[in-house]
């Protein structure tokens, strides 16, 4: 960890060797460069400053304004003890367009410790605080001499054993000022004009850092402080994730769960006893909608896309068998003694259908997330080409459902590894519970919508064998809204909420999607698309247990003194308030900016400092500490594995399960809810990291998606291949999700998505305008309905309505079916009043009332018989008949008549006399 006095010294000596060379270089113009530089026109290297040694360009997401920045980047180690010595190492970085000298980076001190969290607060957030200096110089390094535009150099500075052995054997924290200088200290930072001067800016004075660093100089402490981490687990708000193109499709659900996705990132990097996950069962399955509501089926001969994934023929009972040698276990597991990640239980992870590695190691966890989206199966290199030198380059490879899977299953075989008391499942897809307490407020609310909203709370997806087990561990009784300041009738409307979702759902995973219409879902789109009841534990048969809220809601201020997390409620009184401490909540959920802004051994050293702080308020007394991190947080990978490290040093932090926190609330005083929210003069900067954004839903988004959930079950119970409709039914339910707070315009584009192809969907189905002349008192009428979609429909309910009184409707046709892309003709019995013109209005519907087409008119020319015609006939045919009778009388010949009335007997006497 440290090097030997020899060693420094040599280290010393090379650094200023090289930065005489580079001053001596600056000072002067070249006077000879290479003829092929000067022909070309180009300057030689030699006219700028070069890259120091071990100097790296520094990556876009660390550019600042045009200044120099301190980056402290670890802590060596992360909790000092006093007496030890300390490695301090990190870079400065040039975020301008021109080079700046740099020569000296100090490290400082205060002579005073830090005792409270605002006043770390204070130090870090504002450097022109009075009343604190920082005089002690604690170490230093000589770096430079130039920090080329867009480029970082590197710094290390020691701590001499000696230098804290001074220090209180109680934890305490540091005051630490970081700062450079273009000269060394003890000299006057000035600089001979040169010609060189326009090319390396010099500094008016420096450039600071302020931090903490925390101490200690016991391993153990009488009462330390309880701790928990809360971290929750959810779908990104990435449109990508249901765009219809599936290449685009999988390679958002490869980030959003694959390496480097913050879910990932969590559960490979932080490994900190009793930490809890909050997770949303829709992180586990992933979605495959179809390229629109209505599509063709494919032809009996044509060979699918992509071939499902086989199901593993291993039995189910006997344990996971150990990773192999190519494999790592995740984080935390060790291989042979924890589950690994299965795709059915008891399948391992790591062997994909054709016996390839399909788990990611921890060497691949940490490469850049292309490579994980370029490979057939994340985490697995390409094997090397066998074909001729003649052959083509490959094609790159594109996400597939099966690399999809590939990173879900790791991903689930992480979260099994955790015990039961670590998991917390939140709703599926995270329903917004705050924007749906305020639709429950409204009283313009429809009842569907509020029964729509408590139907969201029941809902899990049907996935495998190992989601299905999954799910039913843990608990489902924990509500997260964001109710920044709570109020008793709010976490009432959240009772009601959770106990109509409770009370309408049976508990087994085998119900059909909707009780009225089965399911017509194939084998290989039911994980994805299917959305069943919820699987439910021990915990649901008690309702809803606890809710999260700031812990500002308990105590009325954010600088309130540290007590207990877990607070019962009066009112609710049965109701657990866990209470997230907000400066510490903000710390976690900020930490990739502020990171960005200072360091990773900066950010961790903060968080430490800001939970000594808090056990410094009450050594001796029992208390504990939940931190919550908000959705979405990505922390930085670096961050998570040293603030591990950090919290297993630190002898004044216990770290405990959130459940062991709720636990605790049996035997703390019940508490009034304050309403009041985090305090943004105290949290200052902080503040940023806990503002809640606006809700897309209000009572009209909220009718709206109501009104589309209907009209796509509609379109389920006609369709007679409704696969496709299905696999959009978990995207509509996903838009009730908390994500879309900071995505609104993305929540509108899906909107527009989904209702532009409903309607096109049930405007292919419509009646064929006509024109018919009813000439009867009653009789039959018939209407064409055509059917334009690709598929048959079935079960259509045909309504038609007489446009005056002249035309009465008397019975309505049958429910009709039609093939794709076919017509029907529907009979109904209509009568005449009157005669005259008129409209016949065709309305078609699905049996739940979803409107099908627009209602179509059919012009109808009345003209009734009535009694008059009969009379007309009857005279008509009388005339006729003595017409007929006159005529064949007039026309017969006279011997004819008189021989036909001659006796037979003359006619014989006649012939024989």
């Amino acid at each position: 960890m440290t090097s030997s006095a020899r060693r420094r010294a040599w280290a010393l000596r090379s650094r200023t060797a090289i930065g005489a060379v580079a001053a001596f270089l600056l000072t002067f113009e070249p006077m000879a460069v290479g003829s092929s530089a000067l022909a070309a026109g180009s300057s030689s290297p030699l006219t700028g400053p070069h890259r120091p040694l071990g100097e790296s360009v520094i990556p876009s997401h660390l550019a600042n304004d045009g200044q120099l920045q301190i980056l402290l980047d670890d802590v060596e180690p992360t909790v000092p003890r006093r007496g030890d010595p300390v490695v301090l190492r990190g870079h400065i970085v040039n975020g301008s367009t021109t080079s700046r000298r740099v020569n000296t980076l100090v490290v400082d001190a205060s002579w005073t410790t830090l005792r409270d969290r605002r006043a770390i607060d204070r130090w870090v957030g504002d450097p022109e605080s009075p009343g604190r200096e920082a005089t002690w110089r604690l170490g230093q390094d000589t770096v430079g001499p130039v920090v080329a535009a867009g480029a970082q150099i590197p710094f290390t500075v020691t701590l001499e054993a000696e230098v804290l052995a001074g220090l209180p054997a109680d934890p305490g924290v540091l005051a630490l000022e970081l700062e450079t200088f273009d000269a060394p200290p003890a000299e006057v930072a000035t600089v001979a004009d040169s010609s060189a001067s326009q090319q390396v800016e010099q500094d008016v004075g420096s450039t600071m850092l302020r931090t903490v660093l925390v101490v200690t100089g016991t391993e153990l402490v009488d009462q330390p402080l309880g701790m928990s981490w809360l971290v929750p687990l959810t779908v990104p708000a990435d449109p990508d994730l249901s765009d219809p193109v599936e290449k685009v499709r999988n390679r958002a659900w490869v980030e959003a769960t694959g390496p480097g996705s913050p879910a990932r990132t969590w559960l490979e990097r932080m490994d900190v006893p009793g930490i809890t996950w909050m997770v949303d069962p829709a992180l586990l399955v992933a979605r495959h909608p179809q390229s629109a509501l209505v599509v063709s089926p494919p032809e009996p001969s044509q060979a699918p896309d992509s071939q499902p994934t086989p199901e593993p023929t291993t039995d189910l009972t006997q344990e996971p068998a150990p990773p192999t040698a190519t494999t790592t276990a995740a984080p935390g597991v060790s291989g042979t003694g924890a589950p690994a990640p299965t795709g059915q239980d008891g399948a391992e992870a790591s062997t994909g259908a054709d016996g390839s590695g399909g788990a990611n190691s921890d060497d691949t966890a940490t490469s850049d997330d292309s490579a994980a989206v370029t490979s057939g199966e994340p985490g697995t290199p390409s094997a090397p080409s066998t074909t001729g030198e003649d052959s083509p380059p490959p094609a790159p490879d594109i996400p597939t459902k099966r690399s999809v899977e590939d990173v879900l299953v790791t991903l689930r075989g992480l979260l099994a590894a955790h015990p039961d008391d670590n998991l917390w499942w939140l709703p599926t897809d995270d329903p917004d519970l705050a924007a749906m307490v305020g639709l429950e407020r409204d009283s313009t609310v429809s009842e569907r919508t509020r029964a729509t909203m408590a139907a969201l709370l029941e809902r899990s997806p049907q996935g495998s064998v190992q989601v299905e087990r999954l799910l039913r561990r843990g608990r489902t009784d924990i509500a997260w809204p964001l109710l920044p300041t709570a109020t008793p009738t709010d976490l009432r409307l959240l009772q009601t909420l959770w106990s109509a979702a409770s009370t309408t759902s049976p508990t087994s995973t085998a119900s059909p999607p909707s009780a009225a219409t089965p399911s017509r879902t194939s084998d290989q789109d039911s994980a994805a698309s299917a959305m069943t009841t919820r699987v439910t534990s021990s915990q649901d048969e008690e309702g809803l247990r606890a809710v999260v809220l700031p812990r500002e809601s308990v105590t009325g201020s954010t600088d309130a003194p540290t007590t207990r997390a877990g607070v019962p409620l009066q009112n609710p009184d049965d109701l657990i308030a866990l209470a997230a401490d907000s400066r510490a909540s903000a710390l976690l959920t900020g930490s990739r900016q502020i990171a960005a802004d200072t360091g990773a051994g900066a950010t961790v050293q903060r968080m430490l400092g800001d939970s000594l702080a808090a056990w410094l308020e009450d050594p001796q007394a029992e208390r504990s500490l939940l931190v919550a991190a908000e959705r979405g947080t990505l922390a930085p990978a670096a961050v998570l594995e040293e603030l591990t490290d950090g919290i297993a040093s630190a002898p004044w932090v216990q770290p405990r399960s959130a459940g062991s926190i709720l636990a605790g609330a049996a035997t703390t005083a019940p508490a009034e809810l304050t309403q009041v929210g985090p305090d943004p003069s105290a949290l200052r900067d902080l503040t940023t990291y806990l503002q809640t954004p606006d809700s897309p839903l209000d009572p009209r988004s909220a009718a709206s998606l109501t009104r589309l959930e209907q009209e796509l079950e509609g379109l389920v119970q006609v369709l007679a291949d409704d696969d496709a409709v299905r696999s959009w039914q978990p995207v509509l339910a996903g838009m009730w999700s908390t994500r879309w707070r900071a995505s609104t315009d993305d929540w509108s584009r899906i909107w527009r998505h989904i209702r532009d192809d409903s309607l096109a969907s049930r405007a292919a189905l419509h009646v064929n305008p006509s024109t018919v002349n009813f000439l009867s008192d009653q009789g039959l009428m018939r209407v064409t309905i055509v059917n334009d979609l690709p598929v048959a429909v079935e079960d259509v309910e045909v309504e038609l309505l007489s446009g005056s009184s002249i035309l009465q409707i008397v019975d309505q046709p049958e429910p009709v079916s039609i093939g794709a892309g076919s017509r029907a003709t529907v009979s109904f019995t209509a009568r005449a009043v009157t005669r005259g013109q008129t409209t016949v209005t065709a309305r078609l519907t699905a049996p739940n009332g979803t409107t099908l087409g627009d209602s179509t008119a059919v012009e109808v020319r009345v003209q009734p018989t009535g009694v008059w015609i009969y009379w007309v006939l009857g005279s008509i045919a009388g005339i006729v008949l003595v017409l007929g009778l006159v005529r064949t009388l007039r026309s017969t010949p006279r011997r004819v008549v008189a021989a036909a009335s001659t006796p037979p007997e003359a006619k014989h006497q006649e012939k024989h006399p």
